[in-house]
């Protein structure tokens, strides 16, 4: 994932919807990738309670703090399952 994404972009906006990602997750980019993050809070516990529509728009909303970034992706590693969605236009057109 972080090698595809690094490949894809140099502005990249990484949303977490488990907390501890965003301390790990980030030293693993080359340096050359502008990193931005943000943590979507609240995302698991809907997904724990079987809202998923409620955790896609909490991931929504924390991807629209990340405007200026041209690749986005989520990373959930609470549920050992990496899922990523890459959107090749700028943030700010979602």
């Amino acid at each position: 994932m972080i090698d595809d994404a690094s490949k894809a972009g140099q502005r990249i906006g990484l949303i977490a919807t488990f907390a501890p990602t965003l301390q790990t997750l980030p030293g693993e980019f080359p340096s050359s990738v502008r990193l931005k993050t943000a943590y979507a809070d609240g995302a698991l516990a809907a997904l724990d309670r079987g809202d998923g529509e409620a955790h896609v728009q909490i991931v929504v909303d924390a991807a629209l703090r990340l405007v200026d970034c041209t690749l986005l992706h989520s990373f959930n590693s609470a549920s050992h399952e990496r899922r990523r969605r890459s959107l090749r236009q700028p943030a700010r057109e979602f």
